[in-house]
């Protein structure tokens, strides 16, 4: 069985999270680009670290969670979990017809959900004070840079990033099948924290600190259980056999994931990774699968590797 901690992760300098818009930033990322962080920290210590951190990973000996929001609320630190995309109109139907129908838009905005109304959720008893609790989790703001070209040309080009308000921030959700591999994972997350996470790390985007912690006793449960259903809290996807047999009866939302290859050695100029889709965090499945780290290198020098294993969590729900 693993062991799980989490890792609550503080930005005081802003981030910069791919939205596809240089000009935008997403409030948190996927576990794909932690585990390309990580792969770049590895790269940068003794020569095995990469091949062990990516065999560690598709053994299934370390997984993680997307970066998931906590925050401040009234005075006390929430995690919160993803909206689970199962049957959702049918529990939008017993919200509304417990709130008189009037706050049925807000309850299909929510995004997250905190970890102790979850069930509330399901059950339709989400209380309507609670619909606005991340809104005032952060702020985004537009910083203004130049890039001076080859032939001394100076263009101006508009950074988008997010701002945590104080209290707020991201934390991750890892588990651990050795003590030993734990250690090797907060290695590399020490390193990532002083390099940043995200993009324009050389302007200081994207550096954290962090604290860590094992979850209580109990939470495991949820994690190692069995369930009717299973939600995942990272980007996953199956294997080519576990395909079909996951589709069955499955609840969820695609999400293409794309971007540049970061490594100088991949090929003189950067090249963009090959475009993978993925099962978004809050996707439902009736049966856990295995997922797998993908190949989406081209013509490169090297593999570079896309993290989609699932962290299922699971949830006792029978509709």
């Amino acid at each position: 069985m693993m062991k799980y901690y989490i890792y609550q992760m503080e930005f005081k300098q802003g981030v910069h999270f791919g939205s596809g818009h240089l000009d935008r930033s997403c409030s948190a990322f996927h576990a794909d680009t932690l585990f390309s962080a990580l792969c770049q920290e590895a790269l940068k210590g003794s020569g095995d670290e990469l091949d062990h951190l990516v065999a560690l990973v598709k053994e299934s000996s370390i997984c993680f969670s997307d970066g998931l929001p906590y925050a401040n609320i009234c005075g006390r630190k929430e995690i919160f979990l993803p909206k689970p995309l199962m049957l959702c109109d049918a529990i939008y139907q017993k919200q509304d017809e417990a709130r008189g129908g009037k706050n049925k838009k807000a309850y299909k905005k929510l995004s997250f959900l905190p970890f102790g109304l979850f069930d509330a959720f399901l059950s339709g008893e989400y209380p309507v004070e609670r619909l606005h609790d991340l809104e005032d989790f952060g702020h985004t703001e537009t910083r203004t840079g130049a890039f001076v070209r080859n032939d001394d040309e100076t263009l101006p080009y508009r950074i988008g990033t997010f701002h945590y308000h104080d209290g707020n921030g991201l934390y991750v959700i890892a588990g651990f099948v050795e003590e030993s591999h734990r250690v090797f994972f907060e290695t590399l997350l020490q390193r990532l924290s002083y390099s940043g996470l995200g993009g324009k790390r050389s302007a200081g985007l994207g550096r954290f600190t962090y604290a860590a912690e094992q979850l209580p006793d109990g939470i495991e449960e949820f994690f190692e259980g069995n369930f009717p259903y299973y939600m995942t809290l990272s980007v996953s996807m199956p294997g080519d056999s576990e395909l079909e047999s996951s589709l069955s009866g499955a609840f969820y939302a695609l999400e293409k994931r794309s971007g540049f290859v970061a490594s100088k050695t991949y090929a003189p100029e950067y090249r963009k990774k090959q475009d993978f889709y993925v099962f978004a965090h809050g996707s439902v499945f009736k049966k856990r699968f295995a997922g797998g780290v993908y190949d989406v290198s081209g013509d490169g020098s090297h593999p570079v590797y896309r993290y989609a294993k699932p962290l299922f969590w699971g949830i006792d729900w029978e509709g």
